[in-house]
Order: C-alpha cells, then structure tokens, then sequence
C-alpha cells in the first residue's frame, strides 16, 4: 500500500575526504601543471517526508513511486536556526498548501533569507541586511563552479552548507570566492562578480559530463584570479568537487514505477527498477506531495 506524502528534503551524506592530483591527459586544450584537488563522495542518507496535514517529519528510504500530475505545492517555511546546523528530523513544516511561503510565514526569518538569495536587485539586498540585523554571528561564503558553460556559476550560502549547497548542483570543480559575516556583503559581491561579466548568478540546472575534469580546473582558476584581483579579494584557491556517480542512466517516463532509492547528486535523485538507473530533477519534487512512499515500510 502505498500513501501520498510531501517531500521536504533529500539529505545527502558527503563523505570520504582525500585529496587528489589532476594530471593532464588526452583532451587536455593546454597547460602541463599537476594540481591536487579536495574530492569528496557523496550518497544520499534519507529523504524527509511529511504526512498531508501534519507538521512533523520522518526519515524515509523504502522504495517510491513518483506523481507527475495534479501536484500541490506547500509552504516552504520549518522552524530551526538559520545560524547553525540543526538535526531536519526535528523540524516542523508548515502544511498550509502554498507556492513558496504562506500568508502567515512570508515574512519569517525563512523566506527573508530565501528573499535575499532569490531575488535580484535592491529587493535582494534590503532583504539581505534585515538578516544581517537578526543574525550577528553569521558566516557566508561567495563561490564559484564550473559546470561546463561558458561562464562558470557564481552563488552565495552559509559556510556550514557549502559542501551540501555544492552537491545540489551539478558541477565539475567549484572553489570559494569570499568570505564574510555579512550576507549583505556576500550577496553585493555575487552581484557585481556577475555584473562584471566573469560569472553567472543564473544558469541552466542540468546533468552534465565531469569526464574533462582538468580543462574545468584550468578554466576556473583563471576566472577565479581575475575574480580575486578585480575585487582585490585577499583568498588562496583551494579546488574541491563532490565526485559524480559513475552510472548509466536512460531517460524514461517513471509513472507507475515503483523506485528504488539509489543515490543523489547535483540536485537530481538516482532511481532505479531494479532493470535501468533514471535521474529525476529534486525541484519538480520538493515542497510538494509529489511522491508515493511504502506505507508497510517503519518511519
């Protein structure tokens, strides 16, 4: 028997540290340079589900099967600090059904924040200082990662989520721009590092190819120096990467299907039918009763 449930997050495990050296191989475009890197793997621990019309959350890892129609989107907005990490099963999530934040939460701590990362312009940056005002001893940190593009990817996070915000997005190598404790300052330098034409706030969230890891790691220094320089950033670059999955996927349409739970990485989730590995986007997913979970497995 399976029961509709919301998703509220699917908590990745980032593990195994080591550091490794980047040699130049077949399709390297140039450069001879030996650079060693930080490399982490990453699995997913658990997804974190709620019940329709309860606040509270659960652990889950069983098998599901995905919704693809008439979905419902909830409020976005748990209680928890924003300052620290916190423990997600000891959340409560607002089940009142809502695009982003509900009347009663659009202006909680919560949705300044994601105010403050969303949005673009003046309307980002007040946002910003309102959580400079409520949050004194916040870090945030500035970073950058190639995903292939033209441009890499520049964004803003806290620095106790910058491991966790790399992994949800796909990426080759990423490094750290800046740090501060001030989300105003953070935003404003991801603002302008965008406006000068070095990098991209906005980009295209897809699954991409890591494969030609060293010209990503040539590329991305190169950027980052400029970076540094122009902005008179006072930063050593120290390159890091979650390792992508080695799999085989297919695309297919997944309704129906009862999933197993493989992995996750770079803001997808890797299912599988026991026959072929799929990749689904987590954004269609979060925040929505977008998932059938096993009821006959224990929460």
């Amino acid at each position: 028997m399976f029961e509709r449930v919301i998703l509220r997050l699917v908590k990745k495990k980032i593990y195994n540290e080591v550091y490794e050296e980047v040699y130049p191989g077949k399709n390297v475009l140039f450069g001879n340079e030996i650079f060693t890197i930080k490399t982490y793997d990453s699995d997913l621990e658990y997804l974190l589900i709620q019940k329709i019309g309860y606040p509270e959350v659960y652990k889950y890892n069983g098998t599901i099967k995905l919704i693809t129609e008439n979905i419902n989107s909830f409020c976005e907005w748990h209680n928890g600090p924003l300052d620290e990490v916190d423990d997600p099963t000891k959340r409560f999530y607002c089940p009142i059904s809502s695009e982003g934040f509900c009347s009663k939460h659009k202006r909680s701590d919560r949705a300044i924040y994601s105010l403050c990362l969303s949005y673009r312009g003046e309307k980002a940056l007040e946002a910003c200082k309102t959580i400079d005002k409520k949050i004194t001893k916040g870090e945030y940190i500035v970073y950058l990662i190639d995903y292939g593009g033209q441009l890499p990817k520049v964004g803003t996070t806290r620095k106790f989520r910058l491991l966790e915000r790399i992994a949800e997005q796909p990426h080759i190598i990423a490094t750290q721009l800046y740090l501060t404790d001030s989300l105003y300052k953070a935003r404003l330098m991801e603002m302008n590092i965008s406006k000068s034409g070095l990098a991209n706030e906005l980009w295209r969230h897809r699954w991409i190819s890591t494969e030609n890891l060293y010209n990503s790691i040539i590329k991305i220094k190169d950027m980052a120096d400029k970076i540094l320089k122009k902005f008179d950033i006072k930063e050593e670059i120290k390159l890091f990467r979650i390792r992508q999955p080695k799999i085989n996927f297919i695309q297919g349409d997944l309704s129906n299907k009862e999933l197993k739970l493989n992995g996750a990485w770079g803001g997808y989730l890797i299912l599988s039918d026991m026959k072929y590995n799929y990749i689904y986007s987590e954004s269609q997913l979060l925040h929505k009763d977008s998932i059938l979970i096993n009821n006959e497995i224990k929460l």
